[in-house]
């Protein structure tokens, strides 16, 4: 009974690993690997640990002191670097916003502070990018020029009701068709 917990520890333990090296891009080229491998693993201890506690219940056990201090220190910590990643913990959403295309996807948060984070995802990763921008009435403007690795984003971007309009056609007038972020 107590293995199967600390069985089930060892794989949260290594879920959050991979957790880790993914936001960070540690091993860029096998995201999709640690991605699909820690959301495996991640299951497979949520099952056991579940177990375990029913286990527990039905034994009228308790797992000894290590065991809860290690998966409440797991827990927390986890909880922890997810809501900073996610800027829950420092600053408050001013808008955010999706583009889905076909392949990928792009969400952007505008955080009252001045600060960007754009996240942008496809089928075998994601990659985050930060920086600040000025608002001037419907304008945003970014600080930092390209966003991305590549110029899809326009340094400045336009608010008209719930969408944000961010590339310019061969005129110089924003695409009004397609490419926009949808406020959410």
């Amino acid at each position: 009974m107590q293995k199967h917990f600390n069985i089930s520890i060892a794989l949260f333990t290594i879920s959050f690993g991979l957790y880790l090296t993914e936001i960070y891009d540690i091993f860029l080229n096998f995201e999709i690997i640690t991605t699909l491998l820690g959301i495996l693993l991640l299951f497979v201890a949520i099952g056991l640990f579940i177990a375990s506690i029913i286990r527990f219940i039905h034994e009228k056990q308790s797992p000894n002191k290590i065991t809860l201090i290690l998966s409440t220190t797991l827990a927390i910590s986890f909880s922890i670097i997810y809501s900073y990643r996610e800027g829950y913990l420092t600053e408050k959403i001013f808008i955010k916003a999706k583009f889905i295309d076909d392949r990928s996807r792009i969400d952007i948060k505008f955080y009252k502070s001045g600060k960007y984070v754009i996240y942008s995802n496809w089928f075998f990763g994601e990659e985050r990018f930060e920086g600040t921008y000025k608002l001037k009435k419907d304008t945003i403007e970014f600080n930092n020029y390209p966003l991305m690795e590549n110029d899809l984003i326009a340094q400045k971007v336009i608010l008209i009701k719930d969408k944000i309009y961010f590339k310019k056609d061969n005129k110089n007038e924003y695409d009004k068709s397609f490419y926009y972020f949808q406020i959410e």
